[in-house]
C-alpha cells in the first residue's frame, strides 16, 4: 500500500479526521486512482502513522477527507539519534547521500561547505536547493516506511556547523591520516544517545579544520584500508554505526 505524507496541522485527532491535499492528494487521486471507501496510510513526519478510510474525494483542487481507523507511534530505536554532517561533494552526489541516509535511518543531515568543497552553492540558490533536499528526504521517508521525516540543514562553513557539536554524546569524524582509531574501538562502551557523524569532501578536511575539531572532543576514526569516496564513506559509516548500536 502506498504511503502519503500529511502535515501535522491537517490531522484532527478530536474529530478523527485527516485532510490530504495539494500534491499528495493529486498523486492519490490521479496516479493511484484511489476513491471513496479505499484504505490509505498516511504519516505526519513526527513519528505518527495513521490507517484511514477515504470519505470524500475532490479533484479541483485535489483533496481527500479521511477518517482515522487506527494510529500508531513509531518510537526511536534504543534512544539512538544519528546526525550526518556531510561536506558537499561534487556534482549532485549530496542528493544520493540524503536519499540513502534517510533509508538507512539517519535522523537529520547538515550539508556543509568546507575549505576543499568544490561544489559551492550560490547564496541565492541555497533556499531552492534546501527545498529540493528536503523533498528528497520526504520521498525517501515515504518509500522506506518511516513515520518521521529527517530534517535537512545547510551550513555555509565548518565553523558554523561546529556549533551543534556540544549537543551530541558521541562525535565521530572519518579521517584519512594518522591518529585515527578503528571504528569498532571508537564505538566500544557506547550504548545509545545522540551521535554526530562527520564526513569531509574529496581530499578530506584540511589540517586547519582537523586541528579545530581536535579541540571539540571529536573522535577521528578510520574506515579501513581502502580510500572511500565521500558519498561511499558517509553511507558506510552510517550503516556500521546503525548496525553496531541497534
Amino acid at each position: 500500500m502506498s504511503r502519503f505524507y500529511v502535515p501535522p496541522e491537517k490531522v484532527d485527532r478530536e474529530l478523527e479526521r485527516i485532510v490530504l491535499d495539494a500534491e499528495e492528494a493529486h498523486h492519490a487521486i490521479d496516479v493511484m486512482r484511489l476513491k471513496e471507501g479505499d484504505a490509505i496510510t498516511v504519516f505526519d513526519g513526527k513519528g505518527n502513522e495513521y490507517r484511514c478510510s477515504i470519505e470524500r474525494v475532490r479533484k479541483a483542487p485535489a483533496s481527500l477527507l479521511m477518517s482515522i481507523l487506527d494510529q500508531k507511534t513509531i518510537p526511536a530505536v534504543n534512544g539512538l539519534t544519528l546526525h550526518l554532517l556531510q561536506a558537499i561533494p561534487k556534482k549532485d552526489k549530496i542528493e544520493l547521500i540524503i536519499e540513502k541516509a534517510v533509508e538507512i535511518g539517519v535522523d537529520s543531515v547538515t550539508a556543509v561547505v568546507t575549505e576543499r568543497t568544490v561544489s559551492r552553492p550560490d547564496k541565492t540558490a541555497v533556499p531552492k536547493k534546501l527545498a529540493r533536499w528536503r523533498k528528497i528526504a520526504l520521498e525517501a521517508a515515504k518509500q522506506s516506511g518511516r513515520a518521521d521525516v529527517p530534517a535537512v540543514f545547510f551550513a555555509q562553513n565548518l565553523e558554523r556547523a561546529k556549533e551543534i557539536i556540544p549537543d551530541y554524546d558521541l562525535i565521530l569524524c572519518a579521517h584519512l591520516n594518522e591518529g585515527t582509531s578503528p571504528l569498532k574501538t571508537a564505538l566500544k562502551g557506547f550504548s545509545g544517545g545522540k551521535v554526530l557523524l562527520m564526513i569531509g569532501p574529496e581530499g578530506d578536511f584540511t589540517p586547519r579544520e582537523i586541528d579545530s575539531l581536535k579541540a571539540k572532543n571529536v573522535k577521528f576514526v578510520s574506515l579501513g584500508r581502502n580510500v572511500l569516496k565521500s558519498d561511499t564513506a558517509a553511507l558506510y559509516l552510517l550503516s556500521v554505526v546503525k548496525y553496531e548500536l541497534t
